[in-house]
């Protein structure tokens, strides 16, 4: 029998005290009767460190809701237990850091912390980074929110997971200890990374993995998945995540990654307007991939790259790349720049079934589908036959001489994909249904007579079909208009204030206008001393309407009156478009 030596002893001997003497303690924001120990909520602590002051290896500290301006020192095997992600903030905004330091929570080995919010100021924090969970082992993370936190995380042996974190400059940092170590980082959301999802540090000799999968991110455009280290003794993975760009940014100043060294970057999708592209120096094994509207690539490839088994969809081609790579529309269950509306999941015709690399396998055991939910983190789940995407981007132009009207829109590139259906009435935004069904087509325009002579109205709408009979959500509405005054084609998705028609008039006018999208729309009348004869304010669909106003019924006299159009965003009330027009009152 192998006999145990003194420093294993002690191991043991810590594990059991642990265990054996491990206590719950409470800490209430605000309580006015905390008496140690703090084993009640009656009795609770009024402050997280005075709690751990009196804390031994292997307690638990659950919090309650409400704020804390503190930072916090945790010591080993401690868990500190929030109530709720937004329920229990640990604010330090304002809070004058002890020496040196820089962190909301100092962690110690085989500690964790869960469910509730680190924050700091937003403009020049004393105090800007989370959690130092450096030079560590077994640490945990879970559940936190990082609100504005610029540095979230520093770990080496550490498992951090279904956290949020809200603009961010590095979101992980790793750093050696004595001994091999793993980073786990999954199931996160990261909301705005303006540097580094994962920079590397100093292995110290140690091997050191780290695995980042099924996460959610948008960069900005300074923002790049990872610059990892050049020692051998990296190993980094990056599985199975949504990588897309923040709202509206071009990303051209940074690489989208920068590897060096042991890479391997599978079965992620990527969706997001880089012109930079990748830097790959070392060994990188880049399989399984979905790249979405992506225009470049790669800055700068080695001889270590291997580019095999990706999907490829308006994105950067290069004449090195192999057939195993396919270029084809992706269908996946949704695809939008608004990550919590990003759907992975692929649909029952999808050409990247079965088309990963086939030394990686899904759950089933299948070869691995391309994309976030195929390979070794997928997941299993019915392939669904939706209904064809709907058309978009549609537009109309009228032919005066002719007498026609030419209508256009982007083509469905789906592998199942039948033909289109048009649609047509005398209203805006009507239903599309068998009623108002115009005619079929597969080309991605029609030319189509202008239905009426004189004065008039008309609008059309179009719905994609597959080859299983499914029909798609009707597409927005153009049309075109034939006024008193003149006319004008409704076909461009804009903020517009029409000619107001008939004009000049003998009493009534009628006001019409287009909005791009949902939005609050103010009208305003004047007389020409700048009364206010009429006010309106209400939140509209995207589409074309028409405002009636009666100046004759206000007994007005004769001469200028004007019109004010504003459109307003609805969720932040600014101002996005402003026309002013006249209208003439003849008696």
């Amino acid at each position: 029998m192998k006999k145990l030596n003194s420093s294993s002893l002690l191991i043991i001997f810590i594990f059991l005290q642990i265990n054996v003497h491990s206590t719950i303690r409470y800490v209430k924001a605000g309580n006015p009767t905390p008496i140690p120990p703090y084993t009640s909520w009656a009795t609770a602590s009024d402050s997280i460190q005075k709690c751990i002051n009196v804390c031994v290896p292997g307690d638990t500290i659950y919090l309650s809701e409400g704020v804390f301006k503190e930072q916090v020192f945790m010591i080993p095997g401690l868990s500190i237990i929030g109530n709720g992600m937004i329920n229990t903030i640990i604010d330090c905004a304002t809070v004058v850091p002890q020496g040196s330091t820089r962190h909301i929570i100092f962690m110690q080995d085989s500690s964790s912390i869960t469910d509730l919010t680190l924050r700091v100021a937003i403009f020049i924090p004393t105090i800007d980074a989370g959690i130092n969970a450096n030079h560590l082992i077994k640490v945990k993370v879970k559940n936190i929110f990082f609100d504005y936190v610029r540095y979230p995380l520093g770990a080496s042996d550490a498992v951090i997971s279904n956290s949020i974190f809200y603009f961010s400059n590095t979101t992980l940092t790793s750093a050696s200890i004595e001994r091999p170590y793993q980073i786990d980082f999954y199931n996160n959301y990261l909301i705005y990374v303006g540097y580094e999802v994962y920079l590397s540090g100093n292995t110290n000799g140690q091997p050191c993995k780290v695995d980042l999968h099924n996460n959610v991110i948008t960069l900005g455009e300074y923002g790049q998945i990872m610059d990892n280290g050049w020692s051998s003794l990296f190993t980094t993975y990056f599985r199975n995540n949504t990588v897309l760009g923040f709202e509206d940014d071009i990303h051209n100043f940074s690489p989208l990654g920068t590897i060096s060294k042991n890479t391997e970057i599978t079965n992620n999708l990527f969706y997001i307007n880089h012109e930079y592209g990748f830097n790959v120096y070392g060994n990188c094994k880049m399989h399984n991939n979905i790249f979405y509207e992506v225009p470049k690539l790669f800055r700068e490839a080695g001889d270590g790259l291997s580019f095999k088994y990706n999907a490829l969809w308006k994105s950067d081609i290069r004449p090195w790349y192999d057939s195993t790579n396919i270029i084809a529309y992706p269908m996946v269950y949704k695809m939008t720049g608004i990550p919590e509306e990003v759907d992975g999941r692929l649909q029952k015709y999808s050409p990247l079934i079965d088309a990963g690399d086939p030394g990686i396998l899904d759950p089933d055991s299948s070869r691995s589908d391309i994309g976030p939910v195929g390979g070794i983190y997928g997941m299993i789940y019915e392939y669904a036959d939706l209904p064809p995407s709907v058309p978009v981007n549609l537009k109309l132009r009228a032919n005066d001489t002719l007498r026609t009207l030419e209508l256009k829109w982007n083509p469905n590139y789906e592998v199942d994909f039948r033909s289109y259906y048009l649609y047509t009435d005398t209203v805006d935004n009507f239903i599309a249904d068998s009623t108002k069904f115009l005619l079929e087509t597969a080309d991605t325009s029609a030319v189509l007579p202008i239905p009426f002579t004189g004065f008039g109205k008309v609008y059309y709408r179009i719905r994609s079909k597959d080859m299983q009979g499914k029909l798609s959500e009707a597409s927005e509405t153009v049309g075109y208009v034939v006024t008193g005054v003149r006319e004008y084609e409704q076909g461009k998705n804009e903020n517009k204030l029409y000619d107001i028609y008939p004009n000049p008039t003998a009493g009534k006018i009628v006001i019409p206008y287009r909005i791009k999208e949902e939005s609050k729309v103010r009208i305003v009348i004047f007389d020409i001393k700048g009364e206010v004869l009429e006010k309106t304010e209400e939140e509209k669909m995207g589409g074309y309407y028409e405002y009636e106003y009666d100046i004759l019924g206000k007994e007005k006299a004769s001469g200028i009156y004007i019109v004010l159009l504003e459109i307003l965003n609805p969720e932040k009330g600014i101002l996005i478009y402003s026309e002013v027009k006249k209208a003439v009152l003849l008696k």
